[in-house]
């Protein structure tokens, strides 16, 4: 069944070449870095997808080099070129290449090399060439294929990443269902893909699904919509783009669905992997065990193959066949199980005409059997055919979905389940005095939280995730709810690195973390493995940092932003055709951006014009900016901004308690410094620092202090914004009961240090060691109602001391810098568990007799309503039997019928 929508063409993303503010930060190809930060620096990129798909050519003038193809260094050395690729972002093009040896023999044979690209240049005569052995399938013979489409134009790929979901087409909480999709261009960084400017809507539809609109996608980027003309703003010529699709980033029951699978609640509850079973199996010590690991790997061709299986069972007539078959693989395709509904009930009618039937069975169908083929976005999911896309790989791990409201969210509710009204406020208390500067946090509402524990949202769960640890005791909970909260806090930190610059060692502790969490679960409650699967799909996330980089570049936040562009169109369409309305309205936007930011566009004479410079310059204004849903930062670096705290007034050395460069100098005091990664460092804020030790000035040190004076010179005398900072040391040892970095202050150190501003490095969170100090809720605080100061009071946290803190290694801002800037033995992950094993066996036993006694319990039950109903009916059926005189023939006819109906004839066998 065919459903109507529209969708805007897919070709709006060659604007992004037209677009001088996208296109000096697309990557044309994949860039193989020991440093992994962006999709084009991981492996699916790298190395899984083909490099004639990855960067089909690269361009010298008007040479151009095609993959697969030989060319000639400047030295006269033969090579085939393999693919292309960079070391570092816009940086020289490199070729992966075999060298060719000329043999006396006539033939040539290939030897694999790197060499630099720009030596290249093409040579004549290829076709006359002879190769020894097996010729590589890379190797192309006469004129590469793509030349004739290219007619001399340079030819790109541009890939994309495609979201899809429902979402509500009204402002009012009335719910009106439409399935959007969303895609952006994975060719830039994603620092750019997280911003509104770059998301791009695709199609709507309160009909179609969104794996019917993903099929319109596939159908518009392959077969004969391959390749398109666009124009490069860089080169000024018209080029060749290729739009392929890479990753699927959705929410569980999404991808579920993208990937042909049966969902979380089936047998085989894990599209990535064959992990599953029925309960018995899975609560075997084996069974158990695999909910730890990654399963076997599903694959696309399995899942089509399995597929495949189910439409043909379903032409038999055998409703209970495909249902089996979709519990045992736990697949089951939307669009093919239209199909098989279809093919079951025509099927028992044809068995019935033209088999059974002697006087209309067809003697042309004896001894044969007909299978017609099946096509992709027709007879089951056009993603499951795409080259460039494993829908079961390339699903990857949704951190909001999986992490915040999967495994946070369990971890949140086993801690506050149990609490009283009073327990409650305490935690509130602690939670509203905690620091919130270096955590990238909104203002708090602990009392509000409080009273709704059951309905927090992501933003909600992140806090939580970071701050919790510190406020917990024996008063609020146990040992292991606490271990299960310094678990949960500690993967947290490590799933939010925006860069991996050792992968292995990143991946390794991962590990850890995931186990451990897995592991405190295990103990606290069996069951809760066995039935959230969350905890067992967030094993796949090591694969997916991988093939697609860090997890936090996979995340859906960015495309739910655009909703709120999206539903204005809906409300203020004609609601007659409302997905070509609001296809028509976001293209109008989306030209509106594209033009006011100094976009190009081809006119009916094939020319290529832009805006002129007065609608450039409106672009401009950073207001103007933001309403379009780009953000730029106009903050530098090592600079105090002259936002001074009392202009009328300057310091000297004397105020700040440290030697001034300049002793007779006057300097202004100013609200913040910009640290070297872009952080705002207010009065009071925790830094890394990184200075020149005095004397001689020429070995750098890292320190880690709190600000108390940021300062501008006043005067001439002086250069240069300083920070005064108070210097705290860290232990080589951790905090016994945090488990994190402490940080003190010795009586006998420098009380205070001066350094350049350029020399902060970034700000972390810290937060009052309250449990050492025995800090308690004596001090009582202002309620702010509007922005101002109210005469409600609330209780608060007072600290004792300034002297001991706690270096929050749950924090996700910096996560990955503080781990580069500390000694490795104060982060290293710590296995919860020694023998994994073994304890696995435990509670597998303890969680296998649980299960048995509910079985029995439930068995009794059963038989006990089937008893009693069998009493009930029994007075029934006979007073039914004298009144209707319906006896055992009428019952054996419904009976006969009702099995004919369910694909078996009267004795039981299947059609």
């Amino acid at each position: 069944m065919v459903q109507r929508f529209e969708t805007k063409s897919f070709l709006h993303i060659s604007k992004d070449w037209a677009n001088p503010v996208t296109r000096g930060s697309i990557e044309e190809y994949p860039i193989r870095t020991s440093c992994v930060g962006e999709a084009y620096h991981a492996k699916k990129r790298t190395k899984l997808i083909p490099p004639e798909l990855a960067a089909p050519m690269w361009a010298d003038g008007g040479k151009h080099y095609f993959v697969g193809k030989i060319a000639q260094l400047t030295d006269g050395q033969l090579v085939v070129l393999r693919s292309w690729y960079r070391h570092e972002s816009q940086g020289e093009v490199y070729a992966d290449a075999w060298e060719v040896v000329h043999y006396s023999a006539v033939c040539l044979r290939l030897h694999h090399c790197d060499r630099y690209s720009s030596v290249l240049f093409c040579t004549s005569g290829i076709d006359k060439l002879f190769f020894a052995g097996r010729v590589p399938a890379e190797v192309l013979h006469g004129a590469h294929p793509l030349r004739d489409i290219a007619q001399g134009r340079r030819m790109y790929t541009s890939f994309i990443k495609l979201w899809g979901d429902d979402v509500s087409g009204n402002r009012s909480k009335q719910y009106n269902a439409h399935t959007n999709v969303y895609f952006t261009h994975a060719n830039l960084p994603h620092h750019l893909l997280s911003q509104q400017y770059h998301i791009k809507f695709a199609s709507t539809s309160q009909y179609a699904s969104s794996g019917e609109q993903f099929d319109a996608v596939i159908d518009d980027t392959s077969g004969d919509n391959t390749w398109h003309t666009a124009y490069d703003c860089a080169a000024q010529e018209e080029i060749m783009l290729r739009i392929v699709p890479e990753v699927l980033p959705a929410d569980n029951p999404q991808q579920s669905a993208s990937c042909s699978h049966v969902g979380l609640h089936g047998n085989y509850p894990c599209r990535r992997c064959q992990f599953g079973g029925t309960e018995l199996e899975r609560e075997t010590d084996q069974g158990y065990e695999q909910h730890f690991t990654p399963g076997t790997p599903r694959t696309a061709t399995e899942t089509l193959n399995a597929i495949n299986e189910q439409l043909r069972a379903a032409a038999l007539g055998v409703a209970s066949t495909v249902t089996k078959l979709q519990t045992r693989s736990g697949v089951k395709d939307s669009l093919a199980e239209h199909w098989i509904q279809k093919l079951l009930v025509l099927a028992r009618e044809k068995q019935q005409t033209q088999i059974k039937n002697p006087s209309t069975r067809d003697p042309r169908l004896n001894g044969r059997r007909i299978i017609n083929p099946l096509h992709p976005g027709i007879h089951y999911s056009a993603l499951l055919d795409v080259p460039s896309l494993d829908v079961h790989r390339d699903t990857p791990v949704e951190l909001l979905h999986t992490y915040l409201l999967g495994v946070e969210k369990y971890t949140w509710y086993h801690i506050h389940q149990a609490w009283s009204d009073v327990q409650k406020e305490t935690f509130a208390t602690r939670l509203q005095s905690s620091s919130l500067d270096g955590l990238s946090l909104p203002a708090l509402r602990a009392s509000w939280m409080l009273q709704h524990p059951n309905n927090l949202i992501g933003k909600h769960l992140k806090a939580l995730q970071q701050l919790t640890i510190f406020h917990l005791d024996e008063s609020l909970c146990d040992h292991l709810a606490f271990d299960l909260c310094k678990a949960t806090g500690e993967l947290g930190a490590l799933l939010w690195f925006h860069e991996i610059e050792d992968e292995t060692e990143y991946k390794d502790d991962l590990n850890i973390l995931i186990g451990n969490v897995l592991d405190v679960w295990s103990v606290i409650d069996p069951q809760r493995i066995f039935v959230k699967l969350k905890l067992h799909i967030l094993l796949h996330i090591l694969e997916d940092i991988e093939n697609h980089g860090p997890g936090i570049h996979n995340g859906t936040e960015n495309f739910k932003s655009n909703n709120g562009v999206f539903r204005n169109s809906s409300v203020l369409s004609n609601h007659l055709a409302p997905s070509r309305d609001i296809a028509k309205s976001l293209a109008v936007m989306e030209s509106h951006k594209h033009v006011v930011s100094g976009g190009w566009w081809t006119l009916d004479d094939g020319s290529h014009v832009r805006a002129g410079s007065k609608v450039r310059q409106y672009f401009q204004d950073p207001h103007i900016q933001n309403q379009l849903g780009l953000t730029r930062t106009e903050d530098t670096p090592g600079r105090a901004p002259s936002i001074h705290l009392k202009p009328s007034e300057t310091l000297t050395w004397i105020c700040t308690q440290v030697p001034l460069p300049t002793p007779s100098s006057t300097w202004f005091g100013c609200k913040h410094v910009v640290s070297h990664h872009g952080d705002r460092c207010y009065i009071g804020s925790w830094v890394f620092i990184s200075y020149k030790v005095s004397p001689p000035h020429t070995r750098s040190t890292t320190a880690v202090g709190r600000i108390t004076h940021i300062l501008t010179p006043a005067d001439a005398s002086a250069t240069g914004d300083r920070v005064v900072l108070r210097q705290y040391t860290i232990p080589n040892s951790r905090h016994p009961h945090f488990g994190m970095p402490e940080l003190r202050r010795e009586p006998d150190a420098q009380a205070s240090i001066l350094v350049a501003a350029t020399d902060v490095l970034f700000i972390v969170n810290v937060q009052h060691n309250c449990r050492d100090s025995g800090c308690m809720a004596s001090g009582r605080r202002i309620v702010r109602q509007e922005r101002q100061e109210s005469q409600i009071t609330a209780p608060k946290i007072e600290h004792k001391d300034d002297a001991m803190y706690i270096l929050n290694t749950h924090a996700l801002h910096h996560a990955a810098l503080l781990r580069k800037a500390l000694p490795r033995s104060l982060t290293k992950p710590i296995p919860y568990l020694t023998d994994r094993a073994a304890e696995h066996a435990r509670v597998t036993a303890a969680l296998h007799a649980t299960h048995d006694t509910r079985r029995r319990k439930d068995a009794a039950a059963r038989e006990a309503r089937k008893a009693k109903a069998s009493a009930a009916g029994k007075g029934t059926t006979e007073r039914g039997t004298v009144e209707k005189g319906v006896g055992e023939k009428g019952t054996t006819e419904n009976g006969a019928q009702g099995l004919v109906e369910n694909g078996t004839d009267g004795e039981g066998k299947e059609i």
